[in-house]
């Protein structure tokens, strides 16, 4: 039937990373031969082109392999042949448009690869070039998309199409003519309020004043597939000395539409998963540079005026929202405005970011940071911030948020050492040495820089900064902060450490410490366990009983009673402000493998806030769950954003703070550690971030033979959302 081959056409195909690549063309290959009409003949064959072109890039193919080049070359001449057949119609439209976008990032890939020198690809020369679209073939199609969509007078599709003949001639470098017909559809788009295609002009706009700016552009992406780089010629003083284009009208031009692409994206955050209809949507690559690519704008040059490290910083703020709702696929919370001085006067919160940079004409990776400071601490001098390999800009305006910035070029480097420190702490007969060398680079990379601001105080009693908060980024969200090393001590020594998704989506509050009243579960060898290949938790009806003695107020939910029915019902029932759960759990980047196991199964990230979610909208305001606690969980294997997943439960639990694990740590060690963090919990003078802190302190004074000074038993432990 048609709606069996609609459904099989547009069908939403796993992403070829995750191996599926060669069932997803075989899905469409039956899509094909079914497809009852033309039109879903071509909408089918240009589904399985797209991911074709994708298989190079997820590590699954390349484009000089024969079989690529056979089933690449035979589907573009039979989608060459096809496309001016269809009747005309608004699906016809989209499929010329998918078709020369199919056709832009062959395009890209094929340059790429030419200017990247690979001697397999070089000897493959000609079987490349026979795959290689015609560039006028690609303008054509757009120009015939154009006239069709004036013909319907469907003023949308002329929006689209018009814009994506400009990032076209954007990719030729035109830059006339691509702001010209960019500027088009991007005034045509606003008159009918289509925001969804409205910020991508915006957005495209920005790249296009910024590359004929300097010559240069950072890394982008067009609507369904990535456009990798641009080769053009660099400004011969651009890379070290860009200052030489930040002042300029088309500089604050730029800047300006990416401000507003930012804008309209923050507008759309209740929506983001239902962008264009007609075109595939893909958060990485069409909403997540928008943002990146933004603050690397305003973090250009030695000197970035306050101004813009305000605007880069609540950018960041803005992305970590936007990736927590792409998470959930809807919308997780929302922002609120918050002031640092009035919340905690003694937090300094750092923001770091990495950043890809092309201005060299090589891909390089920067990692810049922001640190802000609170208010009432004297900033020096900016020669003063000890700077080797980075910059670094303060603040001198006592009104404002104390805000300092510096760069560093890290490269790859910043991954590998991430990785090698994450492989370390999960293993505890890593030699701490080695550790404490991993920890350290990283450590010089993002603390040192800031030493004479942070570290002017010779104890931390007489310092008025006690807690460092992490709005943290991509892979170094998956590493426990309080592990880095200075050379002499842990970060964790001189503060009490937290993360964060984002002041704005966490605001940070006070825990009423008289009326602490605990829901405790667990289980110590749930049949669920066995199911995913897990072990037991032999320590965890001790570490119940023991933590229902510490807190008076208790309800203890235990192996066949742990169920997510009796979670919720009895969170139903009670106000209790912190959960504790005792059991296996897994964090992913992938919220189907974002999950906590009770007796019987996974409890999900979308199932997290039905169980902890009350009924009274009013209780959830009066007698908020305050914390919970995730105490035999860990990241998963292998991926980068999997921290992403913790961020992820700590927001759909409605929970202002999240203890949890990055890792497996010993079942007996876990359980000291929680008695003791319960112990420091009741006293009402002491943070959930400095209860945290001192227990890891505790453990890491302790040299006995339980082997708790090892990182791998006290640095596993992370704090997210409200550390006070």
């Amino acid at each position: 039937s048609d709606s069996l081959s609609d459904n099989l056409a547009n069908a939403n195909i796993p992403d070829a990373g995750q191996n599926h690549w060669q069932a997803a063309l075989a899905f469409y290959q039956q899509a094909i031969t079914t497809a009852p009409s033309l039109l879903n003949r071509v909408e089918a064959q240009l589904n399985q082109l797209r991911l074709l072109i994708q298989l190079p890039a997820s590590g699954q193919g390349t484009p000089a392999a024969p079989e690529f080049v056979s089933s690449t070359q035979s589907l573009i001449v039979e989608i060459e042949q096809t496309l001016p057949q269809l009747p005309a119609g608004r699906r016809a439209i989209y499929a010329q448009i998918n078709a020369a976008q199919s056709f832009m990032q062959l395009t890209q890939q094929l340059t790429q690869q030419v200017h990247g020198g690979d001697q397999e690809h070089s000897q493959n020369h000609h079987q490349r070039q026979a795959i290689s679209p015609d560039p006028g073939a690609i303008a054509s199609l757009l120009e015939r998309a154009i006239t069709q969509a004036e013909e319907l007078q469907d003023e949308r599709a002329i929006a689209y199409s018009l814009g994506t003949l400009g990032t076209w001639r954007e990719i030729q470098q035109d830059w006339t003519s691509a702001k010209t017909l960019t500027r088009r559809a991007l005034q045509k788009a606003q008159v009918i309020h289509a925001d969804d295609i409205v910020y991508q002009w915006q957005w495209q706009m920005g790249r296009i004043i910024q590359a004929e700016t300097d010559d240069g552009v950072e890394p982008h992406r067009i609507k369904q597939n990535p456009i990798k780089q641009h080769h053009v010629k660099q400004h011969p003083d651009a890379a070290e000395n860009p200052e030489i284009l930040l002042n300029t009208p088309a500089a604050a031009a730029a800047i300006d539409y990416y401000s507003e692409a930012v804008h309209t994206l923050n507008v759309l955050r209740t929506n983001l998963v239902a962008l264009n209809p007609d075109v595939q949507f893909s958060f990485r690559e069409q909403v997540e540079p928008v943002y990146r690519e933004l603050v690397g704008l305003l973090l250009r040059g030695t000197h970035p005026p306050q101004s813009q490290l305000h605007q880069a910083r609540n950018v960041l703020e803005s992305l970590q929202l936007a990736e927590l709702d792409n998470f959930f696929r809807d919308t997780c919370a929302r922002p609120q405005a918050v002031s640092l001085e009035t919340v905690d006067p003694t937090a300094a919160v750092m923001y770091p970011i990495l950043l890809t940079d092309t201005r060299s004409g090589q891909i390089r990776q920067r990692l810049e940071v922001i640190l802000q400071l609170p208010s009432g601490i004297a900033t020096p001098s900016d020669d003063a911030l000890q700077d080797t390999n980075a910059i670094a800009n303060s603040v001198h305006n006592s009104d404002e948020a104390r805000l300092l910035h510096i760069r560093q070029w890290v490269d790859d480097d910043i991954n590998q050492v991430g990785l090698q420190l994450q492989n370390s702490l999960k293993v505890l007969r890593t030699p701490t040495n080695r550790i404490k060398g991993q920890s350290q680079q990283l450590y010089d990379w993002m603390i040192r820089p800031f030493e004479s601001e942070l570290d002017r105080w010779t104890d931390r009693e007489h310092s008025p900064i006690k807690t460092l908060v992490f709005v943290l980024d991509g892979p170094l969200r998956n590493l426990p902060m309080a592990v880095l090393y200075d050379g002499v001590q842990y970060l964790v020594e001189r503060y009490a450490i937290a993360v964060t998704p984002g002041l704005q989506l966490l605001a940070p509050q006070p825990l009423p410490r008289q009326a602490l009243n605990i829901l405790l579960g667990g289980a110590e060898n749930a049949p669920s366990f066995g199911l995913v290949g897990l072990g037991p938790l032999e320590n965890v009806g001790r570490e119940l009983d023991e933590i229902s003695n510490t807190i008076p107020s208790h309800k203890t939910l235990k192996d066949q009673r742990f169920l997510q029915q009796n979670i919720q019902q009895n969170f139903e029932i009670t106000p209790f402000n912190i959960v504790h759960l005792a059991t296996h759990g897994n964090f992913s980047s992938d919220p189907e493998q974002t999950f906590i196991l009770d007796w019987h199964g996974a409890i999900t990230a979308q199932n997290i806030d039905r169980m902890l979610s009350v009924a009274d909208p009013q209780r959830a305001v009066e007698n908020p769950l305050e914390l919970l606690v995730l105490s035999a969980c860990e990241t998963a294997a292998g991926d980068r954003r999997a921290a992403l997943g913790l961020a992820g439960i700590a927001i759909r639990a409605g929970a202002r703070s999240t203890l949890a694990t990055l890792w497996q740590v010993n079942d007996a060690s876990t359980t000291e550690f929680m008695v003791r963090f319960y112990q420091e919990l009741t006293n009402p003078d002491v943070t959930k971030a400095d209860a945290l802190r001192n227990v890891q302190l505790s453990f890491l004074s302790d040299n006995s033979r339980t082997r708790h000074n090892r990182p791998n038993r006290w640095a596993a432990f992370t704090l997210v959302g409200n550390w006070l």
